[in-house]
């Protein structure tokens, strides 16, 4: 699975739980619409300070998911300095308009101390980005349904 997940490293955003399910897309001139979406799948899972969050908790916020691994040497890091730049341009919606979860798919080894170090490396802004593990049936339930194969 962490080779595929890294290769594939996917970019989620939606609107935490209240995107609607119809949305319409901007007027062009054959009036498309965008394909139906439906709420993100609910998960908890725990954070790089051991602490259990799930993702009504961050309702009504955008968020941004990743799926990583600490010990990713390609796609993983660039992804991960990609979102830390995309941070800093934010500014003060970083953190409580805009969260970002940076999903491990090796909770075998990114441990939350793992996922600490993994962390403080990218300057990470803990007030608005959680990394977050859980047990590996948690990880491969949330993956799976996030479509990381």
């Amino acid at each position: 699975m962490k080779a595929n997940a890294c290769h594939t490293a996917v970019f989620i955003l939606s609107a935490a739980l209240s995107w609607p399910t119809n949305v319409l897309g901007h007027d062009s001139r054959d009036n498309q619409r965008l394909s139906k979406i439906g709420p993100a799948p609910a998960f908890t899972l725990t954070q790089q300070d051991g602490k259990r969050l799930a993702l009504k908790d961050l309702r009504g916020k955008v968020l941004a998911i990743t799926f990583i691994f600490a010990s990713c040497t390609d796609t993983c890091p660039l992804l991960t300095a990609k979102m830390a730049g995309l941070r800093d341009r934010l500014g003060p919606d970083f953190g409580s308009k805009v969260y970002f979860l940076s999903i491990t798919v090796d909770p075998e080894r990114d441990t939350t101390e793992v996922l600490k170090r993994y962390a403080e490396a990218y300057k990470a802004n803990l007030a608005g980005w959680a990394f977050l593990t859980g047990t590996p049936a948690e990880v491969r339930d949330v993956a799976k349904r996030y479509g990381i194969y």
